[in-house]
């Protein structure tokens, strides 16, 4: 289920990034020339996202009777306009989305997220979205009255689109820089998803700093009144009132105005300012100190998540040569190979100055207590001595006999 749900948002990914990055155009188009019209707008939008969604699926002869169907389901929305069109500029949606549909068509689902076409819509889609910006900042809301409905639906459309725009763009690049020739991971598309999605988080907040510190002043605005008007509801409830006493006729005694100039009165509203102060002292500070802290810990967790991920991605684009010579494990098992001890076949068909050698070189193994420096005279007996000393020094040729008598010789060592 999990993966079907996939499949099917990859798919979405492009028919959406279009209809978001066109969405201006019939919101316009409407608002000037078709007012009346305007709940019933996103008819375009969300057909052409269903219709491009479907015809990803559609395959060989059936895609001519698909464009027609595409065709007919693009101007059927037109033909409910009738009489409320103030303006024939409003019949330019339906064939818009017709050549969209058209041009898309023909191509595969893999096709589809092409860096090429890719970049293609993000310029005309930041263009549209531009000029929109600017139509709607130089249109009057009061000539106009649909340009108020649509503004939240601008602004939004223009995130989403670049979110999405970002997304695809993304994974583009990563299967265009592997050649397409390595299939690229799940989990390295994932983390540049993420990568790609921290960065534009950090871009909208560096572009909303105006309108957070436009907020954060509100709200301490805010506070500054709600601490006057709970000052004077707290100044209310502990001031007492004379009242008239029920049987005698006489009022209550106010044991704060004793000298009758209201003296009570002013003590009580400082100790009120007093304790209200401090309590909004103690709040602002723990709430400071905990969003600080939060800040803190998220900033070390953005650092450790970024540090793991460049870690990730030098693994698995950094080639790394180990050497394997200073290996204690190679090294004993070179040493064996090299050192290992011949049979007798192999022996005897080495020539007799070999043979001679070969055998004094197990006689080192197996006598670990003879020194390294050592001469042959030191170790052995005159007589094999003598033949090891003309097999390894003399010039002079070394008989078959000469080997067999060094192995009789040093057969009992």
């Amino acid at each position: 289920m999990n993966s079907l749900l996939m499949r099917l948002w990859r798919r979405s990914c492009s028919p959406l990034m279009v209809t978001f990055a066109f969405l201006p155009a019939p919101l316009f188009l409407v608002t000037y020339c078709a007012p009346d019209f305007l709940p019933l707008v996103w008819l375009w939008p969300a057909g052409y996202f269903l219709l491009d969604l479907c015809s990803t699926f559609v395959r060989g002869k059936w895609r001519i009777l698909y464009a027609f169907l595409e065709i007919a389901a693009m101007a059927a929305p037109a033909a409910l306009i009738g009489d409320k069109a103030m303006m024939i500029w409003v019949y330019l949606i339906p064939p818009l989305y017709i050549i969209l549909l058209l041009m898309d068509l023909p191509l595969p689902y893999e096709g589809r997220s092409d860096q090429t076409r890719l970049l293609r819509y993000a310029v005309v889609g930041v263009l549209i979205h531009l000029a929109a910006q600017i139509l709607l900042s130089n249109t009057s809301a009061e000539k106009f009255t649909g340009m108020d409905s649509i503004r939240p639906w601008l602004l939004g459309g223009f995130f989403l689109f670049i979110i999405l725009g970002l997304m695809m763009l993304n994974q583009a690049a990563l299967q265009q820089s592997s050649g397409s020739r390595l299939h690229i991971t799940g989990v390295m598309k994932l983390k540049n998803g993420l990568l790609t999605g921290a960065f534009l988080i950090l871009s909208l907040v560096l572009a909303l700093i105006p309108a957070i510190v436009t907020g954060v002043s509100a709200f301490f605005r805010w506070i500054s009144l709600a601490v006057q008007e709970l000052m004077t509801f707290l100044g209310g409830l502990i001031v007492t009132k004379p009242k008239e006493d029920a049987q005698t006729g006489g009022s209550d005694i106010n044991f704060g105005d004793t000298g009758g100039s209201g003296g009570g009165v002013e003590t009580n509203d400082t100790l009120v300012t007093i304790i209200v102060l401090t309590l909004l002292a103690v709040a602002v500070g723990f709430l400071v100190f905990f969003l600080v802290r939060s800040s803190i810990r998220f900033a070390k967790f953005l650092r450790k998540q970024l540090k793991k991920y460049l870690n990730a991605v030098s693994e698995d684009y950094v080639d790394e040569i180990t050497d394997t010579r200073d290996d204690a494990e190679h090294q004993r098992a070179r040493q064996k190979f090299k050192e290992r001890k011949l049979s007798k076949s192999d022996l005897r068909k080495l020539p007799p100055e070999q043979q001679i050698r070969h055998r004094y070189k197990l006689l080192m193994r197996q006598h670990p207590q003879w020194h390294r420096g050592s001469t042959a005279r030191e170790n052995l007996n005159p007589a094999a001595a003598s033949v090891y000393e003309q097999a390894r020094y003399s010039k002079h040729p070394v008989a078959e006999a000469d080997a067999q008598r060094f192995a009789e010789e040093t057969k009992t060592l």
